[in-house]
């Protein structure tokens, strides 16, 4: 099956990211610190990325979770406990992400925040949490036990410029004004920009 798009030009390295040098050393220095960070920002801002970048960087194992398929206290205690405290693979260090953190605050949370709040006092690793929402009441409690690293929302200009690039490297006819809407409708979703970008050209080639 066809890689997708949003696969295939994922960037990897940390020079490859659309985020601030600022940002990405913010994060560096807390994740060598062994510190717990949040990084805040909305849908397609390159939270996520971000963390297997650094990740690659440092030579860390990550360990991730999305948050919305490990929803309550018993997987929490089950699955990211274990491997919170013991030793990685080879010596090397390593990341825990729990994705996406909202899905652990819905209604079927059963004591999974105060779980993972619990996590973070006794974690031998850096815990990273990603969300589009880091002052919801309900993860007060996360918030004043991390570091917290604010993702801008990407420019349309920078959106169109990556499309840009795509539409050269897989040969598609393209018109600037297409694209540039394109650009500003994704609202600075750089995921959703390149998934509509992939749908709409898959069948001719042409935008």
């Amino acid at each position: 099956c066809k890689m997708s798009f949003t696969e295939k030009y994922k960037p990897r390295k940390l020079n490859d990211l659309l985020i601030s040098k600022e940002k990405i050393l913010m994060l560096k220095k807390l994740i060598l610190e062994r510190k717990h960070v949040i990084l805040n920002g909305p849908t397609g801002s390159g939270k996520t990325t971000l963390a297997y970048a650094l990740a690659d960087e440092l030579n860390y194992d990550i360990f991730e979770v999305n948050a919305s398929d490990q929803r309550n206290k018993e997987n929490i205690e089950v699955i990211v406990k274990p491997s919170s405290l013991e030793g990685s693979l080879f010596g090397k260090g390593r990341i825990i992400l729990i994705d996406d953190i909202e899905g652990l605050s819905g209604t079927k949370d059963r004591g999974g925040i105060q779980a993972l709040a619990n996590l973070l006092e006794g974690s031998k690793w850096p815990i990273v949490i990603t969300t589009t929402d880091a002052y919801n009441q309900k993860i007060n409690i996360l918030r004043k036990r991390c570091g917290l690293i604010e993702i801008e929302p990407l420019g349309s200009l920078f959106i169109f410029n990556v499309l840009k690039k795509i539409c050269d490297n897989e040969d598609i006819i393209y018109d600037e004004n297409a694209l540039k809407e394109l650009s500003k409708r994704a609202s600075g979703d750089i995921r959703a920009a390149i998934n509509d970008l992939q749908n709409l050209t898959s069948k001719n080639k042409e935008l």
